[in-house]
């Protein structure tokens, strides 16, 4: 009886003690878990069908809550992740798609937030632009025409960003500048207005530029041909537009002033400046209005309408500004337009 005793005493011990280790280890394991939040983690795309680019994609970050050890946990960095949505099968169009997050081994993924993002899909284009080089501050030392290598990018993109490209520019820094200088430079396609067009790929991105000394300089007197750019109301035509002086005097290094044929202005809004116009056209009682006072003419079909705006002229693509004087730097655009019949 007293051995029977002493074994269920043997075992009850045992099974405490196998218990008390078990609740330990399970205790203690969590009690070894961490929980991160990482914010603001960016969002990339994969598996992007051949033939389209992506336009937008909002939000273009994610937040993440992770899971883990708490040695591994304190250890984790942004780059230990990615992010990222699959195109697989897409097509051109606003979408939205599940956020993918991969992590290291031994982490858990809890949250995504959001779990999905809207992705705009365009169709992707090509184009061929020839690199213009700004040059940045005031040379030591005259400079000669800068050799690009290559002369020419593709740049790649949805359909609507590619149309705002208007040059692609590598801009390098001259101030001071008394040696030769040799650089890899970034290109950055920009629009009508010089601001950086996003989303848009460039084949090669950087290009190497050297720029010689050059001593001789020669001076020449070109026409100015205006630039403009935007729509005309459809009362609206234009007749003329003419540059006040019609010549600039041009000076600067031989090789690259007895290559230009003529300089440009800065570009003119010709939407803008017709806009006005055609909002009084359009108006019922303009013609009531222009009777009432006795200094104003109401317009008519076939009517003329004068505008004069204040532009900079500007060396055609901008290349090699830096080495170029203008005489004058400003002058005034003349703009003619005519009232026409819209119907």
């Amino acid at each position: 009886m007293n051995k029977l005793l002493f074994n269920d005493r043997a075992v009850l011990i045992l099974s405490i003690f196998v218990a008390l280790v078990l609740w330990v280890q399970v205790t203690g394991g969590s009690a070894r878990e961490i929980q991160r939040t990482f914010t603001g983690i960016p969002l990339g795309w994969r598996d992007i069908p051949e033939g389209l680019s992506v336009l937008e994609m909002e939000p273009a970050q994610v937040d993440v809550v992770l899971r883990g050890d708490r040695e591994i946990m304190q250890d984790l960095s942004r780059d230990d992740f990615v992010a990222t949505v699959s195109l697989a099968g897409a097509e051109a169009g606003a979408i939205n798609y599940f956020v993918t997050v991969s992590v290291p081994r031994g982490v858990q993924l809890v949250q995504v937030t959001p779990q999905t993002v809207t992705v705009d899909l365009e169709v992707s284009v090509e184009e061929v632009f020839s690199v213009s080089v700004s040059m940045d501050g005031e040379p030591a030392m005259e400079l000669a025409e800068p050799v690009v290598d290559p002369p020419q990018v593709v740049i790649e993109g949805p359909a609507s960003r590619i149309g705002e490209v208007y040059n692609v520019v590598a801009r390098v820094d001259v101030d001071g500048l008394d040696r030769e200088l040799r650089e890899q430079v970034i290109c950055t396609p920009v629009d009508i207005r010089g601001e950086p067009v996003r989303g848009v790929l460039v084949t090669p991105r950087q290009i190497d530029i050297v720029v010689p000394l050059e001593a001789t300089q020669v001076t020449r007197t070109l026409p100015i041909r205006p630039v403009v750019f935007g729509n005309l109301p459809e009362n609206l035509v234009l007749r003329e537009i003419v540059a006040d002086p019609s010549e600039i005097v041009v000076t600067g290094p031989e090789a690259q002033v007895e290559d230009m044929e003529y300089v440009v202005t800065s570009p003119v809004d010709l939407g803008e400046l017709a806009g006005e116009i055609a909002d009084e056209l359009s108006e019922p009682d303009a013609a009531e209005a222009a009777d009432e006072d006795e200094d104003t003419e109401a317009l008519g079909v076939g009517d003329y309408v004068q505008l004069e705006v204040d532009a900079r002229v500007e060396v055609p693509g901008g290349t090699n500004s830096g080495q170029i004087r203008l005489d004058p730097e400003d002058v005034t655009v003349s703009i003619t337009l005519q009232v026409v019949d819209p119907r």
